[in-house]
Formats: C-alpha cells, structure tokens, sequence
C-alpha cells in the first residue's frame, strides 16, 4: 500500500509551469532613461502642451477668484445699502458691520495674494 500511495501523491521538488507570467524579453530600462528617451522624440510638442495646460490652469484660477470676489463684492454692497437706507426695518450693530468690512476685505486680499504668489510667480 505503501508503494501505491507513493505513486499518486506529487513530489514536492516538481517545479510549477510559469505559464501566468510572460518572459521579460531584452535589457529593462530604468524610468529615467525611458522618459528621456520620450522627450528627445518630440521636445516641442511636450513643451508646448505643457505650456498651454498651465495657461489654461491660471486663467481658470484667476476667474474663479475674480467670479467670488464678485458675488462677495455684491453682498456686501447690499448689506450696505440696506443699513444705509434702512430698507424693510433692516439695522445691524456697528460693530457687525464692521467685522463684516473687514471680513470681505481679508478675503479678497487672500485669494489675491493666492493667486499672484502661487500661479504666477514665473
């Protein structure tokens, strides 16, 4: 019985077909010589979508800043005409106003202040 037990179990020094993984075929390139190698092809070509694609980012940075400034902007104007003329009974405390000038003021002096460091500093 021995014998017959032997026959069917499989060895364990039999190798496994590698059939799920393809064989590398030439010498592997490190990523550095790779890219190079795809930038001395077409410099222009790279450089100028490069070019355009940071162009389009700083136009959508700067009319997205500019769009919040205006809608901050007219709020702002409203609440100050309201408190002027004292439309429909509306009165805040100086102080709130105040903090809201002031508010407005920062706000607009960030996003600008974001956008020239970051998006144009070339």
């Amino acid at each position: 019985m021995r014998e017959d037990s032997m026959e069917t179990k499989p060895a364990l020094d039999t190798p496994r077909p590698s059939s799920d993984k393809p064989a590398i075929q030439g010498k592997p390139r490190l990523v550095d010589q790779a890219s190079s190698q795809r930038t001395k092809r077409r410099p222009n070509s790279i450089s100028k979508k490069g070019e355009e694609q940071l162009l389009t980012l700083r136009s959508l940075a700067l009319n997205n800043v500019l769009t919040n400034s205006r809608f901050t902007l007219a709020w702002i104007l409203i609440v100050i005409l309201l408190q002027g003329f004292h439309l429909w009974g509306f009165n805040l405390p100086d102080q709130l106003l105040y903090a809201l000038l002031a508010a407005t003021i920062g706000e607009l002096a960030k996003s600008l202040a974001v956008v020239m460091r970051f998006l144009f500093k070339d």
